[in-house]
């Protein structure tokens, strides 16, 4: 008799919804696996004096997840539940219904294009749930989901990893660390909709109409396409902003080869578009080793993914904060979080940038004016710690 047992559930969680009352606690829940943000908000959380309780979803069921989720709401009763980007939620809702029920906010921080990670949670979002996003182009969409609140919260530098004491040797002139973005990456999100290659020429025509200005990430939602459903055009648009992406990271590092380029990560990728002669050295590990490249370059280059019309990405932050001289594209937050000229500087174009990679190579004295002002500043407004204070304030 299932239509009798579903009366009784529903019965059992409105009463439930009704009766549990949130509570002011010292503890958070993080949702943790190996995803990017995950172990630094665990750090950030302690460096807070706040008590961290990680939940792994890595390798376990959902009903084992849910169990575990269930266990320490009723148990700890933590001030909020972050999840990265959904991270950690099985489509079903079962562990934000959980969370619901016990009265306890959802908090969602959004480090990468929302709209794919939203197609399948959709339907759970409701009004104790809150989203932060570090791109502010999308927070007129994504308040239209239903959240109880959405926000601005910039990427930040993680401390525990990148601030360290600076060497002060540089034994390479000019670093990129990042992929291609060649087809092979490519082939990743195809995979993930109804891929026609006759499509082939729209996404590359839409992928350089994006790198002009003739078109908005948003406006390739609107293109004449095969398929209306909200899936495949999601999927369809990611990728074309990942191949104007590498679009853009190849052009721009073929201009620089002359000045001694090192290209850190993915060297089949690499070697593939820009040629077998091409230096590419292994990818290295967040965690351990990339901070060692920011120290030994004299110049960290950055590229932004085209996915961001005005946020900045993680290297601005973590660069600087362990003794890397970055110069970054000109993003129209970065003149809002940093002082332009005197804790960042900034290119418009790759001809710019050329000119500039050129000056500062012979100029050691000012990138190192450059890397301590930064380092004051992200020391005291751009760690995890800070964003998280930010989040947790919304719950005040």
């Amino acid at each position: 008799n299932p239509a009798f047992y579903d009366e009784v559930d529903a019965h059992i969680q409105h009463v439930q919804r009704r009766v549990i009352k949130p509570t002011i606690s010292n503890q958070v829940m993080v949702l943790c696996g190996r995803f990017f943000f995950q172990h630094e908000l665990c750090v950030a959380l302690e460096r807070l004096d706040l008590d961290c309780i990680r939940v792994e979803y890595e390798g376990i069921s959902t009903t084992h997840l849910a169990a575990n989720v269930e266990e320490c709401c009723a148990t700890a009763r933590p001030r909020a539940l972050i999840t990265v980007g959904f991270k950690g939620c099985d489509p079903d809702g079962e562990v934000v219904q959980i969370a619901e029920r016990y009265g306890i906010p959802v908090l969602v921080w959004f480090v990468d294009d929302p709209r794919p990670n939203c197609l399948a949670f959709q339907a759970m979002i409701h009004a104790n749930m809150f989203a932060f996003c570090w791109e502010r182009a999308y927070l007129d969409w994504l308040s239209t989901l239903g959240f109880g609140g959405v926000a601005s919260l910039p990427l930040a530098a993680c401390s525990s990893i990148f601030d360290r004491p600076f060497t002060g040797s540089s034994e390479l002139a000019l670093s990129f660390v990042g992929s291609a973005m060649s087809d092979r990456f490519l082939e990743d999100i195809r995979r993930k909709f109804l891929w026609d290659p006759q499509l082939q020429p729209l996404v590359h025509s839409q992928a350089h109409a994006l790198l002009s200005g003739h078109r908005t990430i948003f406006e390739l939602a609107n293109i004449p396409l095969p398929y209306e459903d909200t899936k495949n055009r999601t999927w369809f648009t990611s990728l074309v902003i990942h191949t104007a992406s590498g679009i853009r990271r190849r052009e721009v590092c073929r201009a620089l080869s002359a000045h001694g380029l090192v290209l850190v990560g993915d060297p089949e990728g690499w070697r593939s578009v820009l040629g077998e002669t091409t230096i590419v050295l292994p990818h290295v590990d967040y965690q351990t080793q990339l901070v060692s490249i920011y120290q030994r370059s004299a110049i960290n280059l950055n590229i932004t993914n085209c996915q961001m019309p005005t946020a900045v990405n993680q290297r601005l932050f973590d660069g600087p904060l362990a003794g890397g001289f970055v110069i970054g594209d000109a993003q129209a937050d970065a003149s809002e979080l940093f002082e332009p000229g005197r804790e960042l500087v900034t290119y418009e174009s790759t001809d710019e940038l050329v000119e500039m990679v050129a000056w500062y190579l012979n100029h050691p004295d000012d990138r190192v004016k450059l890397v301590e002002a930064a380092r004051v500043r992200i020391r005291a407004e751009h760690c995890v710690e800070h964003r998280l204070q930010q989040m947790l304030q919304h719950l005040e």
